[in-house]
């Protein structure tokens, strides 16, 4: 679905669950695996072939759990009272945790699969293609584009701005739009690998992003990227060495950016290639992430 993953982009593709839950063989080791995204989501159900469901409340574990595993997606850490160990996706996340959990803390970044075979051709000449995906939701802070494009196009006016998601501040976007960025395109919810061969550039630029698969994703099939400098996105673009960051919520940063990949080719094709290449690191690896996972389930005999 669109709100994808751990980073609830706007493209269409598999369920949250396809991303984030653990391989099958090694799952089953565990008495119980838990996962949090907010208060919200920590209350949360397992059911292991060794005992009954064992609850989980409130961030409040079942006395009679043998060992719990929390997967934290976020910096909050203290909704994972109880927990034997927790793995935490990204640098801060993890650092966070040290200070407010009492359980042993594992840092395992999310997994991803490269799909393409070959990186985009980079586009040297003409108006560039900049493009956001995601969840119309404050998080998301798509005002903060629509504002960078809109001082973009007063140097470039020939550049295209295109916006895929959808949400329950839909009217809001579109409000936001109108005042700020009226020529954006709205799409709605699209297919990710055909949003990814429309664009030249892609921005995201969340408040806070746990992770941040959507760049992952983009990258992946040879998309430039920018981002906001939060969890996520500090770890994947290994804190701007692959591409540029951004501060959260600075439009006039983004907008410097845009528009040096604009007037910069050289530049744009660089960072395209730091993308697709970072795309393909070791450490998001599948099987990296399985041996971790079963390493922390070893302890408790698993």
């Amino acid at each position: 679905r669109a709100n994808h993953g751990a980073s609830g982009a706007g493209v269409g593709h598999a369920s949250p669950s396809s991303h984030s839950s653990a391989p099958a063989s090694a799952a089953r080791c565990c008495r119980a695996l838990v996962s949090a995204s907010s208060p919200a989501s920590s209350a949360t159900s397992v059911r292991t072939a060794s005992r009954p469901a064992t609850e989980v409340s409130g961030g409040k574990m079942a006395a009679h759990a043998a060992a719990v595993v929390g997967v934290c997606h976020n910096d909050k850490a203290a909704h994972f009272a109880g927990v034997d160990d927790l793995i935490c996706l990204s640098r801060t996340a993890h650092q966070a945790a040290l200070t407010r959990t009492t359980a042993t803390v594992h840092r395992l970044p999310h997994f991803y699969t490269p799909r393409a075979t070959a990186a985009k051709p980079v586009k040297r000449d003409g108006p560039l293609t900049v493009g956001w995906a995601g969840r119309f939701v404050d998080k998301k802070n798509l005002v903060c584009f629509l504002r960078a494009a809109a001082m973009v196009r007063q140097h470039h006016p020939a550049t295209r701005f295109v916006v895929a998601g959808d949400g329950a501040q839909r009217d809001q976007a579109h409000r936001q739009a109108a005042k700020y960025a009226p020529f954006v395109d709205f799409r709605g919810w699209v297919d990710i690998a055909d949003f990814a061969a429309e664009l030249d550039l892609f921005c995201l630029t969340s408040r806070d992003e746990p992770f941040g698969y959507v760049l992952l994703e983009m990258m992946d099939r040879g998309v430039a990227c920018l981002a906001s400098a939060c969890h996520g996105p500090r770890d994947i673009l290994e804190d701007g060495a692959v591409a540029p960051l951004h501060a959260v919520n600075d439009a006039a940063e983004l907008a410097a950016q845009i528009r040096a990949m604009i007037e910069d080719r050289a530049r744009l094709a660089r960072v395209q290639d730091a993308c697709f290449q970072r795309a393909r690191a070791p450490v998001f690896a599948r099987a990296r992430f399985d041996a971790g996972l079963r390493q922390i389930l070893a302890r408790h005999g698993g």
